[in-house]
């Protein structure tokens, strides 16, 4: 079975036509390299330079490090939604997103507190600023841009349950080790397609994406007209299993186990990062 079908004029770093022929990806890796280069692609552009020289507490060298390893992260999350998708599971599809939006928001929060913590440099404090305007980009047009994608294709509704994200689990990144860690709690959210008969665009980090600066300024139609990716979900029709969220830890094991990243061998804190999230029910009061 064809996983995707491409329009023309997809392109990747190079700039070449990543596939003319409507059958050239065809599988669920191909899928995985596809969002992957085109995401990450449309992230570096974001990126500026960095200032500081060698030697200094935050040097260019540590800020470039992290830049490189914050879009393998990202990028990374971005695939789990999409092969989420195409698996045509649900459960995992709750995990990806309040992943996306858990990472994004731990990132912001513990580069935030490693800047604040004392009296850095200018030249320190500005590359701390280069990294966190990055992982702002990501966290608010990228989230913004998610969610508008997510009720366009979805039925959306709200969990009484969070997920909990540690910041030690990113402490391999210079910029977010910070102690005491930060935490943060992200509400789950239940999805199930609008319209079996809907095709869906694989989201990912368009050039488009790129290019916007807030999001006020992001518009729909050039959003969507960005993303060239037809996906073709497995078993659409037959979706009530996946869609069931069971509360029960061998189920969750096993959500987190089929969604676990595949594409960021750069980070091995990747793999712990997305075993390791806490589900935890909201108290009421």
């Amino acid at each position: 079975m064809r996983v995707l079908v491409l329009g023309a004029g997809n392109t990747g770093l190079s700039g070449a036509n990543v596939a003319a022929d409507l059958s050239a990806i065809d599988s669920a890796n191909e899928l995985e390299q596809y969002v992957s280069l085109i995401s990450s692609s449309s992230l570096n552009s974001i990126l500026q330079g960095v200032e500081c020289v060698d030697g200094t507490p935050y040097s260019a060298i540590m800020a470039n490090t992290d830049k490189t390893n914050i879009i393998n992260i990202v990028t990374g999350l971005i695939v789990n939604i999409n092969i989420a998708v195409h698996n045509n599971n649900m459960i995992a599809l709750t995990t990806a997103v309040s992943d996306f939006y858990g990472y994004t928001n731990l990132l912001e929060k513990s580069i935030a507190s490693k800047k604040r913590q004392q009296s850095w440099s200018d030249c320190t404090q500005r590359n701390f600023s280069i990294v966190l305007e990055l992982v702002n980009h990501i966290r608010e047009v990228g989230g913004q841009a998610l969610s508008i994608w997510l009720n366009e294709n979805f039925n959306i509704t709200k969990q009484n349950t969070t997920n909990t994200y540690r910041s030690d689990l990113l402490d391999e990144l210079r910029a977010s080790y910070v102690r005491p860690m930060v935490l943060v709690k992200q509400e789950k959210m239940q999805f199930s397609f609008k319209n079996i008969n809907n095709q869906v665009k694989a989201f990912l980090y368009s050039d488009y994406m790129a290019s916007v600066k807030s999001i006020n300024s992001i518009d729909k139609a050039m959003l969507f007209n960005s993303y060239k990716v037809t996906l073709e979900p497995n078993n659409r029709g037959k979706n009530s299993d996946n869609n069931t969220n069971n509360d029960s830890s061998d189920t969750k094991a096993k959500s987190i186990q089929k969604a676990s990243f595949r594409v960021i061998p750069v980070l091995l804190l990747v793999g712990a990062v997305y075993g390791l999230t806490k589900s935890d029910k909201k108290t009421k009061k």
